[in-house]
């Protein structure tokens, strides 16, 4: 089974999160649902990762959308939302 590493970048001052699953490369975005957009390789559909809107925001507010983003995506491994908001 292929090992993957998320890396995180958050944008505090505007509340984004930015996941990537390892290595960034080009990628189109789709909505998931309002404010969270799923990223996709553009050659091959794989992906590559998420941008969350609002993240803290969200986060704080138990919003379902955000937390069952790991299942709903099948991501290869867990998010940390704790992890990644600690960062503010």
């Amino acid at each position: 089974m292929k090992t993957h590493s998320l890396n995180y970048n958050y944008d505090c001052s505007h509340d984004v999160l930015y996941i990537s699953i390892d290595t960034p490369r080009p990628s189109y975005g789709d909505d998931l649902s309002d404010g969270i957009i799923v990223r996709y390789d553009i050659d091959t559909d794989e992906l590559t990762g998420v941008t969350i809107l609002d993240c803290k925001t969200r986060y704080l507010g138990n919003d379902p959308d955000l937390l069952g983003l790991t299942a709903r995506l099948k991501f290869p491994t867990d998010i940390d939302f704790e992890q990644a908001t600690s960062v503010v």
